[in-house]
């Protein structure tokens, strides 16, 4: 049963932990292998200072933008209903904690949609559990958002001649993104604890990537290719000196900031001679590929979907 948007337990039921969530202590900028003088880092942190509110500790805290509703095109598809899956006693408790903790923080709520998408736990490789949505049946019936995705090469291209870098990562990019009324049931998702709709845009979606390249891009429509470059929810500031750097960082923060984004502080880095971004590290002297890491968290479950 729920009552006011939490689930109810029977009695003697202990809940499971919920993933923990760190408060937020202020904006204190990553200069961890910077290429920059003292003075300039204490420079680079006044500006940051501006835009502290935009910076939060947790992906469970995002933003959220008014520019955009996402919308989920079936055409005359009639509602796909599917059962939930069964899952193992630690995977129902990871399941529940994050369903009890999506309808606290409003991104979901219980549904009486027509609608039904299962659950899917997903086992990462370091033993960690995933919760993810089996949302194929609904793809198979979307109308497909054919918006590009920048071309890697020509990243890479525009990076390969600059001498400074600083990256930017949107927390939890797609919980920033409300649900357009008119899809809202069709995101309902079923599990051993009820029926619920998303009220932000979910992870798994076959529109989902496009959906929110073509938003950044329209919010930094001036300034992609030129100040900086956008994949998704990553973010590279490029210049060939510090005075730029710190002009084109403040540049970006203020549209993020503007279209209501809030940045993960520990995946930010400023002022850097070098900087991984998609897969390649880039240097003023050149581009050699990344050392090839374990999948990382939503990554790692998306791959495996």
């Amino acid at each position: 049963m729920v009552s006011e948007g939490r689930l109810d337990r029977p009695a003697g039921i202990v809940e499971a932990p919920k993933p923990e969530i760190p408060p937020d202590k202020g904006m204190e900028a990553d200069f961890s292998d910077s290429a920059l003088s003292e003075a300039q880092k204490s420079l680079f942190q006044d500006e940051l200072n501006g835009f502290s509110d935009m910076f939060v500790e947790s992906s469970k805290k995002p933003g959220r933008t008014e520019l955009f509703k996402f919308e989920i095109d079936t055409g005359d598809s009639k509602p796909i209903k599917q059962q939930p899956y069964r899952v193992s006693g630690a995977e129902g408790e990871v399941m529940e904690a994050e369903v009890d903790q999506y309808l606290e923080m409003g991104f979901i709520r219980p549904s009486h949609s027509p609608w039904a998408s299962p659950v899917l736990m997903i086992r990462k490789s370091d033993g960690g559990i995933c919760f993810c949505i089996d949302y194929r049946k609904l793809n198979a019936v979307t109308v497909k958002d054919c918006y590009p995705m920048p071309l890697i090469d020509d990243i890479l291209d525009v990076l390969g001649g600059a001498k400074l870098f600083s990256t930017m990562d949107i927390a939890s990019g797609y919980w920033n993104v409300p649900m357009h009324e008119n899809s809202v049931a069709k995101t309902a998702f079923t599990c051993q604890y009820g029926l619920y709709e998303w009220l932000v845009m979910p992870f798994d979606l076959c529109n989902a990537v496009p959906a929110f390249e073509r938003l950044m891009d329209m919010v930094l429509v001036d300034l992609r290719w030129r100040v900086c470059l956008v994949y998704l929810d990553d973010c590279v500031v490029f210049s060939d000196d510090f005075p730029s750097q710190l002009v084109r960082v403040r540049q970006v923060l203020t549209r993020i900031r503007e279209a209501g984004f809030k940045l993960k502080m520990k995946k930010c880095h400023w002022g850097r001679n070098q900087v991984a971004f998609l897969g390649h590290i880039v240097t003023p002297s050149g581009i050699h590929p990344a050392e090839p890491q374990k999948g990382e968290g939503r990554d790692e479950c998306a791959a495996s979907a």
